[in-house]
């Protein structure tokens, strides 16, 4: 028996909608069951936006105010700064970080997280390699020597400490 209820279309490619099928089928759905799903979970998430009012129509946007000490303003036209902000435009990624529960990552430190990732590809193709010689024989095993491994964990390590360290400045500030 056919739905009574209203049908939502969309378009997507050829690719997305094979993906979309496959995991519609890897969680033993139907396509329509799981985009159903998807709306009603989307929409449970989101607010619905009020229409905008024609006051507002062409406003890109809206100020608000806070009282600070002359300490806390200093403090927050410095942390504005090390990220080359305003102060206003520090406080609205401040507000859309915790509003949306997203990190916003300065250009610096994406640089630096890009940097991260780049160093991690490296250290996997060196245990890729590790294994590979520990695979092949055991006369190839003396390739993968505890130096080896200290300087490969060494390695982790630091770049773990790193994007630890950004990760928490984005959520001090």
């Amino acid at each position: 028996m056919p739905s009574i209820k209203p049908e939502l279309k969309t378009r997507v490619t050829t690719d997305e909608k094979r993906q979309f099928h496959a995991a519609a089928q890897a969680n033993g759905l139907t396509d329509s069951r799981l985009l159903e799903k998807l709306v009603q979970a989307f929409l449970k998430r989101e607010p619905i936006a009020s229409p905008t009012p024609a006051s507002q129509v062409g406003v890109r946007s809206q100020q608000a105010h806070a009282r600070l000490t002359p300490a806390e303003h200093a403090d927050l036209g410095q942390l504005a700064a090390e990220r080359g902000m305003s102060r206003g435009t520090y406080l609205g990624e401040l507000f859309r970080v915790h509003a949306y529960e997203q990190p916003r990552f300065s250009t610096v430190e994406i640089d630096a997280l890009h940097r991260a990732a780049e160093q991690l590809t490296a250290v996997g193709r060196n245990v890729n390699q590790i294994a590979r010689a520990l695979n092949t024989s055991l006369d190839e095993a003396h390739r993968a020597t505890a130096i080896d491994f200290q300087h490969l964990k060494r390695m982790i390590d630091e770049q773990r400490t790193h994007v630890n360290e950004l990760v928490r400045s984005n959520m001090r500030s």
